[in-house]
């Protein structure tokens, strides 16, 4: 497995719901508990910010370089207000945190609470590879021995994700 799938897969897996907060109907990642997250996981992480674009008309772009286990990915953010409007000349404060916002942003990047830009409310990646994982093994399987066998052989977490699709696909077919 590639190092960039590894890190997807680990970052991806967290379950960031009781960290996000929503204001004026947009879901935010405390960029502090997102960092020490990413420590807690790849303690060699680094980012830098890179030259803020300014664009005709005043408004202003953030940009942010972050580096996970030697692999580098750059994000960029519109400094905007709280109803997410871009801001016309921006002060310094609305620059920070749109800088701090870039990293979580970018950090996102690398699996992290992506699901928060894809507008979902929980992590869809590691139910979907499970899935797949237990379609492939149901279908080779001879009986209802192997069966059982298979269920077995599965993680806490992929039981408890595959529960979770089974109970969606009763409920959306009842």
């Amino acid at each position: 497995m590639s190092k960039e799938k590894e890190i997807w897969q680990t970052l991806s897996a967290i379950n960031v719901n009781d960290h996000a907060n929503v204001k004026n109907g947009f879901t935010y990642l405390a960029w502090t508990w997102a960092w020490a997250t990413l420590q807690e996981n790849y303690p060699t992480s680094s980012y830098r910010f890179k030259d803020d674009k300014v664009h005709t008309g005043g408004s202003v772009e953030v940009w942010c370089e972050l580096t996970v286990e030697g692999t580098t990915r750059e994000m960029w953010l519109a400094v905007t207000d709280f109803r997410n409007k871009p801001v016309i000349d921006p002060t310094c404060d609305l620059i920070a945190n749109a800088r701090m916002r870039c990293l979580v942003k970018a950090i996102a990047m690398f699996g992290l609470g992506h699901y928060i830009y894809a507008g979902e409310s929980m992590p869809i990646e590691p139910a979907v590879q499970i899935q797949d994982h237990v379609v492939k093994m149901i279908n080779e399987s001879e009986n209802l021995d192997a069966l059982k066998d298979i269920w077995i052989s599965l993680s806490e977490s992929e039981q408890s994700a595959y529960k979770e699709i089974v109970n969606k696909a009763k409920k959306s077919l009842s």
